[in-house]
């Protein structure tokens, strides 16, 4: 399914395709020093979120995208489902994946390392530049990757993310969103909004075959 895919971002760049329906994560000479989220916990990003803006990639290819956090019994980790709907033909197909994040010993707590459960995928950083638990919280990863044909012999790999509560964001919020990142140095022309639109009646129509349907929305308190 496409979002397992995501994790091949960490053994085989497709920066390198050759195919016209390719689209790549943002690739530049550098990784940005970014702010990062200051009192942060792990337990602020415990719950369901929905990806209202995101770095286009070839991996999540869908729309309708949520990401379900869960806190581990001694809180030293959480782990992300992601979900979304991916057109095919004319039906919505449904795609997940799994992750997992954990503090990277030796810096704030809002630098993450984030490893999705598949054979051969590295893990990538996931940085946490501003959250408001209840609302909103924006995530970033940059890093380098291994390409002899790149000057220096690496090409340096960003995304970001801007997540919520709820599937929609006002135009004037997702703004100040971004700007949260351009003013740490992050690319953010690649930027796209996720479609949300009609995802609740979408996910209904799939019964019992969703994370949610099973799971429920465990969001913990503090």
């Amino acid at each position: 399914m496409h979002l397992k895919q995501l994790c091949l971002l960490f053994t085989v760049l497709g920066v390198v395709a050759s195919t016209p329906r390719f689209v790549s994560p943002s690739v530049r000479t550098y990784c940005p020093n970014v702010t990062v989220a200051t009192n942060f916990t792990m337990n602020d990003l415990v719950g369901t979120w929905y990806e209202v803006s995101r770095t286009p990639n070839q991996w999540e290819l869908g729309k309708c995208t949520r990401v379900h956090h869960i806190l581990s019994e001694n809180g030293t980790e959480i782990s992300l489902h992601w979900e979304q709907l991916v057109p095919n033909r004319w039906e919505l197909e449904y795609s997940y994946a799994l992750s997992i994040a954990r503090h990277i010993p030796g810096l704030p707590s809002a630098n993450l390392l984030l490893q999705f459960i598949q054979q051969g995928a590295y893990p990538m950083p996931y940085t946490i530049l501003d959250i408001v638990p209840g609302s909103y919280y924006v995530a970033h990863t940059c890093y380098a990757f291994p390409y002899r044909w790149y000057p220096g012999g690496f090409l340096y790999v960003e995304m970001a993310w801007v997540m919520s509560r709820t599937p929609y964001m006002n135009p004037i919020s997702r703004e100040l969103r971004r700007l949260t990142l351009e003013q740490s140095g992050v690319i953010t022309s690649w930027m796209k909004n996720v479609d949300q639109n009609n995802c609740a009646a979408a996910y209904r129509e799939l019964g019992n075959n969703t994370f949610l349907a099973t799971n429920g929305d465990r969001r913990k308190t503090a």
